[in-house]
């Protein structure tokens, strides 16, 4: 149950286990949609998004659902899904789903994954929620995660900046140390010398910023159908993508 507009709490989704595995990084579940909202406004007051979560999240559509985001900026978002349709929703993106036809069953299967995040979960909880942050950043922010990583990296090797300007003083001028341990994104060759420094691998150090296109992505049936490959006993149709 979820509040209303007038305030009540009248049933919003009905949630049903599906089969899955332990061993299995993917959790699917079965959710009909009960509330019903036809105004096609995304600030409707009976749309009640909740507050995003650690995993992300490939939506599978059945039926006449209304699905409702909101991105980086506050801007709450509506889109108009269909039998076929899918999406990707990031981390931590709130989001909604309901029904816009009272004739027609609604239903979404949700499937929520974490990849090596799910595994990991065990340490999560003894270091913190505000520890985990610190030490990850944000891809939303590439600034901010470039300056976390190399903060984490030099703490692993208990360094400071002024033993890490040292140790890259012939390729690396000092004052630029200072602002690429800020944040400021480096070039190849600095990365070069920072991950030498630091005994890590480039890609260790690079950081890919989270696109706001890329936070949800919406695929409709008709762009799956498209894209179907046909083969001798399947026609596989590719569903929302991310990178």
């Amino acid at each position: 149950d979820r509040p209303d507009r007038d305030g009540q709490r009248t049933p919003y989704y009905e949630y049903r286990d599906a089969a899955m595995s332990r061993c299995s990084q993917f959790r699917p579940e079965w959710i009909k949609e009960l509330r019903l909202v036809q105004s096609g406004d995304p600030l409707d007051p009976d749309v009640q998004l909740n507050n995003g979560h650690l995993m992300m999240q490939t939506t599978l559509f059945i039926g006449p659902v209304d699905f409702y985001f909101q991105d980086r900026h506050g801007t709450v978002h509506r889109r108009e899904m269909n039998t076929g349709d899918s999406n990707f929703i990031s981390s931590f993106v709130p989001h909604s789903f309901t029904t816009r036809d009272p004739n027609t069953e609604a239903i979404i299967i949700a499937v929520t994954y974490g990849g090596s995040v799910r595994r990991a979960f065990t340490e999560f909880t003894r270091i913190g929620a505000k520890q985990v942050f610190s030490l990850a950043g944000d891809l939303r922010d590439p600034e901010l995660t470039r300056r976390c990583l190399l903060k984490r990296s030099l703490e692993a090797e208990s360094m400071t900046t002024e033993d890490l300007a040292q140790a890259v003083a012939k390729r690396v001028e000092p004052g630029r140390v200072v602002q690429l341990v800020k944040g400021a994104e480096p070039t190849y060759d600095e990365l070069e010398s920072l991950a030498d420094a630091l005994h890590v691998r480039v890609s260790d150090l690079l950081v890919c910023p989270l696109e706001e296109h890329e936070e949800v992505v919406v695929t409709r049936a008709e762009e799956s159908q498209r894209s179907a490959r046909s083969l001798s006993t399947y026609r596989l149709l590719p569903l929302a993508r991310t990178r």
